[in-house]
């Protein structure tokens, strides 16, 4: 259960690109990225860059990232890989702890 969300404060996408690494996904040309724009092919890879601020209210709380892409994704952190999720189908898993214990700001 997710009581309290928040839209990112910047979301940029790259790609259609075929699989690469992720050093070299930090040098795609990113653009700005709006929730419900169509993705494609399929099979395609998009790499997302998301930034956010932990609102004061969420001090010392856990903060998850709820991502539904209707795909699969990975989630990777400060360039090594964390998770895997997933949404839509048969499994779901939207989610991924970002950090057990926040710090506002």
């Amino acid at each position: 259960m997710h009581a309290d969300t928040r839209a990112p404060d910047g979301l940029r996408i790259a790609g259609p690109v075929d699989r690469i690494a992720a050093s070299e996904a930090a040098a795609l040309d990113y653009r700005d990225a709006a929730p419900g724009m169509a993705l494609g092919p399929l099979w395609a890879t998009w790499w997302l860059a998301v930034q956010g601020r932990v609102p004061a209210e969420w001090e010392g709380e856990q903060v998850d990232l709820l991502l539904v892409t209707n795909s699969e994704a990975t989630l990777w952190l400060d360039g090594e890989p964390v998770q895997g999720l997933v949404s839509g189908g048969a499994y779901v898993r939207p989610d991924a702890m970002l950090v057990s214990r926040a710090v506002a700001g």
